[in-house]
């Protein structure tokens, strides 16, 4: 479940879309077309309308670990990112 800025809940249908890499659901309301910051929130004509991706969860997860162990990650891309720069330019 999605919830807009102004505490209004998004559904969705349950039919999962697809990209060529992830699958998403999409979470819209009606509930927009009276709302008194519509403008601020969004510019499509039906109102909000969100994505949320079948990996949503673990993104999410993730960005949480790296706000907690910034020095680990900053450590980690020292190692990592060079290398792989280095490899990444000799293929091209």
């Amino acid at each position: 479940m999605s919830v807009c800025p102004q505490g209004k809940q998004l559904t969705t249908s349950g039919t999962w879309h697809k990209t060529r890499t992830y699958h998403f659901k999409r979470y819209t309301t009606r509930q927009c077309m009276q709302c008194p910051v519509k403008e601020e929130c969004s510019r499509a004509k039906y109102g909000k309308g969100i994505q949320r991706s079948e990996y949503q969860e673990l993104i999410n997860n993730n960005k949480e670990d790296i706000q907690n162990n910034k020095d680990y990650y900053r450590r980690r891309q020292a190692i990592v990112e060079y290398p792989y720069g280095t490899i990444k330019r000799q293929r091209t």
